[in-house]
């Protein structure tokens, strides 16, 4: 203060958090702790496999299952306009449509009445893989011959509000990443066999 006497600082004060009452004494009410008419409980089915093709997904044992509302499968992501989605770039599947790429990808979600019989749908659906070999490093990666990692990479449309000059600069350099796109070589590596 121009007075020569000092505020207290916000920042050496003790805070107490508004919630911490309820939350230490197991009084806090979470999402998980809330249930709606008509609610659902969904689980999903991961894989078991750091890198694996996808060969056939059964789950038709989990779809008779009573209390089971819904299955989906990468089959039925494939019938979405947009199956991926990502934060930079739309390259996840937003369940594995062809293959898993690490162990936790998703491979199927179950929809149930209970959270029981969701799990007990999971356990109905049989997945077979192939596995392939993961590359973890890029030690690895650059060993590998003759086997396309990426296919192709699709840039996501941008919404652009900026100034004239600017978008103008942006422009540009998407179209030059485009033609680089459009000349460059597949990148190819070989999985051991």
């Amino acid at each position: 203060m121009m007075d020569g006497t000092a505020a207290a600082s916000p920042f050496r004060s003790p805070v107490t958090a508004l919630d911490g009452p309820d939350k230490v004494t197991g009084v806090a009410r979470y999402t998980f702790d809330v249930t709606l008419p008509g609610m659902v409980h969904a689980k999903v089915l991961r894989s078991p496999h750091p890198h694996a093709r996808i060969v056939a997904i059964d789950a038709g044992r989990a779809e008779a299952l009573p209390g089971v509302v819904a299955v989906v499968t990468g089959a039925d992501a494939i019938k979405l306009p947009d199956p991926y989605y990502g934060v930079a770039i739309r390259d996840q599947p937003v369940v594995g449509i062809d293959k898993v790429r690490y162990v936790g990808d998703m491979v199927a979600a179950v929809a149930a009445l209970d959270e029981e019989t969701a799990y007990r749908a999971l356990a109905l659906i049989d997945v077979r893989y192939d596995p392939l070999l993961p590359v973890t490093t890029i030690d690895e990666a650059l060993a590998i011959k003759n086997t396309e990692i990426v296919k192709e990479l699709a840039l996501p449309p941008v919404k652009i509000h900026c100034s004239v000059l600017a978008e103008d600069a942006i422009r540009a350099a998407i179209g030059d990443w485009k033609k680089k796109q459009e000349t460059a070589k597949p990148v190819a590596v070989q999985a051991a066999q």
